[in-house]
């Protein structure tokens, strides 16, 4: 039986050593004999090539490098995607600065030829010594009965729509799926900031497949570019990112018959979005700090009732201003 994994790693680094640290995971998998790493240069500052180069690959994984101008993570997967072969029959993603555990992609392939078609897995986020199903609560394992004969893997049981919406428990450096039932999976490349992932692993659960996940921790995220992850309030940053939240936000309801509890959620989550882009874009402005206005300009056209928010906004930082002069 055809057993072959494209693996598929974005890359934009400002370090040299992170990428090879990522596919010296690769290379540590146990358990499996056809992988394809396909390694995507997304114009990052350190060439990939030169940050593999002299590394040794095992015979039995492939190593193959594409460049792209910088384009985001979305776009730099979707290129890696349109370079898997017929012949693959799984793809798994890596984050350049994130690696697997050595059983990863043997525990993900012995969950998939049970009939899944799609695998994740627990993980430690960067800096954390616990894991993030455990840290973040965000799914109830024991509800999940485990697959027999797989340690520690379970069948996702119950609407995973409805968990990737509200409470996103998929980490998409532990993703493997059938890649047969999923060819023309691609993310989106307008998500370029935030959120690309969501999206993808929305169109997936929208089909109802059968879910697997290893309540193991099989991953651990690093500390490379990731330039837009944890970016801090009130920053030119922080505005790109929100207004990839509100696009995501405004595309899911687009492109899906929300039930009224996820249409409840998405329009909450949508409100905050809005609340927090405008109180971000006044700070920015107030503190004289650099903007992009192609954002703020893109913001307020995707989501015009941002205008009134920002004038409301604005009115009462005025208002508190005169006030605080008069006392």
């Amino acid at each position: 039986m055809n057993s072959k994994i494209s693996v598929i790693i974005p890359v934009y680094q400002e370090e040299s050593g992170i990428l090879r640290r990522a596919i010296r995971s690769v290379c540590a998998q146990a358990g499996v004999s056809d992988v394809e790493v396909i390694v995507v240069d997304d114009g990052s500052r350190v060439p990939a090539s030169e940050d593999v180069r002299g590394l040794t690959i095992p015979s039995h994984i492939s190593l193959r490098i594409l460049e792209q101008n910088n384009a985001g993570p979305g776009a730099a997967r979707n290129k890696g995607l349109d370079g898997v072969g017929n012949d693959t029959r799984y793809v798994a993603f890596l984050d350049s600065d994130d690696e697997w555990t050595p059983d990863h992609l043997c525990r993900a392939v012995a969950t998939l030829r049970r009939g899944y078609d799609f695998y994740f897995s627990n993980y430690f986020e960067t800096g954390q010594q616990i894991s993030a199903i455990e840290r973040n609560k965000q799914i109830d394992i024991w509800s999940h009965p485990r697959i027999t004969g797989l340690h520690d893997i379970h069948e996702y049981c119950g609407d995973f729509f409805s968990q990737q919406f509200m409470r996103p428990v998929t980490c998409t450096s532990t993703v493997v799926y059938r890649y047969t039932n999923f060819r023309g999976l691609r993310f989106s490349e307008k998500l370029i900031y935030a959120c690309e992932d969501k999206f993808c692993w929305l169109q997936i659960a929208a089909t109802k497949p059968r879910i697997a996940f290893s309540s193991r921790p099989e991953c651990r995220a690093g500390r490379g570019a990731n330039i837009y992850y944890g970016t801090k309030w009130g920053t030119a940053k922080a505005l790109k990112v929100l207004y990839c939240n509100a696009l995501y936000n405004k595309e899911v309801e687009k492109e899906y018959n929300l039930d009224d509890k996820l249409k409840a959620f998405n329009r909450r989550q949508l409100k905050g979005v809005r609340q927090n882009f405008v109180s971000s874009l006044l700070h920015v402005v107030m503190e004289g700090k650099k903007l992009d206005l192609r954002f703020v300009f893109y913001f307020f056209v995707k989501d015009p009732t941002s205008i009134f928010v920002l004038f409301l906004v604005a009115s009462r930082i005025i208002a508190r201003k005169i006030r605080s002069r008069n006392t």
